[in-house]
């Protein structure tokens, strides 16, 4: 039974779901390369900050880093994501107060009210036609 074809054919051996073989097994030798192979693309595509968490970490295989960086990344998902949701509601807020700010400025600001619409990712402010309506 040959299960590897390609180099890139690895994430069996770094999910788990092609677990290491028994050393007597023709294709042990084999799954150690992929083995080393996936260790060494997980190890040199980390950052500086989170290869230094994960070196703290003893790990002999591809399945036992990944597993370590999931429970380093999972651990903070939870803070992240509140942490991420306050700063949208803010960011939010902070969009409908520049477009209720600027929905009230005088006719005399179209071009400033063009430049400000224009730079935001969300269109917040009434279209150039409905300035035009306000300013009669």
């Amino acid at each position: 039974m040959v299960f590897f074809h390609r180099g890139q054919k690895v994430l069996g051996v770094v999910d788990g779901s092609l677990p290491c073989l028994d050393e007597s097994r023709s294709q042990y030798a084999t799954w150690i390369q992929f083995d080393d192979v996936a260790l060494s693309w997980i190890t040199f595509t980390l950052s500086r900050p989170v290869l230094n968490t994960f070196l703290n970490h003893e790990c002999h295989s591809s399945y036992q880093a990944w597993t370590i960086l999931q429970k380093l990344f999972l651990a903070n998902a939870s803070a992240t994501q509140i942490q991420l949701r306050y700063k949208f509601q803010h960011f939010k807020k902070d969009s409908d107060l520049v477009a209720q700010a600027l929905l009230v400025l005088p006719f005399a600001f179209g071009v400033f009210k063009t430049v400000m619409n224009a730079s935001n990712p969300r269109p917040l402010l009434l279209s150039e036609e409905d300035n035009a309506m306000h300013a009669t």
